[in-house]
């Protein structure tokens, strides 16, 4: 696949190969080359590698995903590469995760997104799901899992553990569950995390609590129910989300949802807030229009993105991808800024 743009005065390209081995192996090749964050220069290559199989003791799913990128960035040098690898065993009764994921310092993709440089992450799961097919319960999960942070002196900056005592889903669609997480950070300097709201730099630990309810997705009107408490850094947080999706009828869908935080430190409380929006509309399964919309309390920017998609066979498509932003001025909103791209995706079997 080849997307050439032009975004102002640069060039944009992203290429990307693969040969599958066997019917579910595959390996690959991408390239990148721009950058939509600044002028300088940026170019990234990789290779992966994914060996899976759904025969292993004949009816048991396994794989093995290794990656490796390097950037080429103008002013940064060494300390340049990305890694990871994820062994998965994602079956019934057991279904078991574990990887590792190391980014350089000076990695930087300038067609993409890196959260996080100069880390070491080791993450992990590991979770028991028996069926029971009775009594109205169709299966129960319980297990945990672990996401374990540090740099490169491995000196840790983030940890969390998660417990999930029970969850059970019904033979109804609905599923409930709880969970627990311990969670730790560091802050080298203070962290202005709200407005005028300063998270000192200190370590951190903390328990959080999660109660979630989900709906049968396949229904006309479906939704999820989410509550959260607990400590919070210096203080404590309460959390509440909650969604809805109303299939209209074919082909609109239209879905909500609204996320609120109450946040109390020592120093007052303050609450934030995300709201989203989605109108849809499937026409077919191979033409589809995409509508989200969000804002949020803490940047005070209002989002719109907008994606027409048309697959002309398996594989080949086209895509024309609409975003803009409104900033909030005094007690109005005005247009920010505005992009549309056009994208063609073929493939060449070889």
């Amino acid at each position: 696949m080849s997307d050439d743009r032009d975004y102002g005065n640069t060039n944009f390209s992203v290429a990307r190969m693969s040969y599958d081995i066997g019917k579910q192996s595959t390996v690959g090749l991408i390239s990148t080359y721009g950058n939509t964050n600044d002028s300088i220069q940026n170019g990234v290559a990789g290779v992966d590698l994914k060996l899976a199989t759904s025969t292993f003791k004949r009816d048991k799913n396994v794989s093995l995903d290794l990656f490796i990128l390097k950037s080429v960035t103008d002013k940064l040098h060494g300390k340049n590469y990305s890694w990871g690898a994820t062994f998965a065993y994602p079956n019934d009764l057991i279904d078991f995760q574990l990887g590792h994921v190391q980014i350089g310092k000076n990695f930087h993709t300038g067609i993409g997104y890196v959260s996080r440089t100069n880390i070491k992450e080791t993450f992990g799961s590991l979770m028991i799901e028996p069926r029971l097919n009775s009594m109205g319960v169709r299966q129960l999960f319980f297990g945990g899992s672990f996401d374990y942070v540090t740099d490169f002196s491995h000196k840790p900056e983030t940890r969390s553990f998660g417990f999930t005592p029970f969850s059970i889903l019904f033979e109804s669609g609905e599923r409930f569950t709880y969970s627990l997480n311990r969670r730790y950070d560091h802050f080298d300097q203070d962290f202005n995390i709200f407005s005028h709201f300063i998270i000192p730099a200190n370590e951190y630990k903390w328990w959080e609590n999660q109660l979630s309810l989900f709906t049968e997705g396949s229904r006309k009107l479906s939704g999820r129910l989410s509550y959260g408490f607990g400590d919070f850094y210096t203080g404590q947080k309460n959390n509440l989300s909650v969604s809805a999706n109303w299939k209209i009828a074919v082909p609109f869908m239209i879905s909500s949802s609204i996320t609120t935080n109450q946040i109390k430190l020592p120093d007052g409380k303050f609450n934030t807030h995300i709201f989203e929006f989605n109108l849809n509309w499937l026409f077919s399964p191979d033409i589809t229009v995409y509508n989200s919309f969000q804002y949020d309390n803490l940047s005070e920017i209002a989002g719109w993105q907008s994606r027409f998609q048309w697959i002309l066979s398996p594989g080949n498509e086209i895509l024309f991808v609409w975003n803009s932003s409104f900033l909030k001025t005094l007690n109005s909103y005005s247009w920010d800024e505005a992009g549309l791209r056009f994208k063609v995706k073929y493939n060449i079997r070889l």
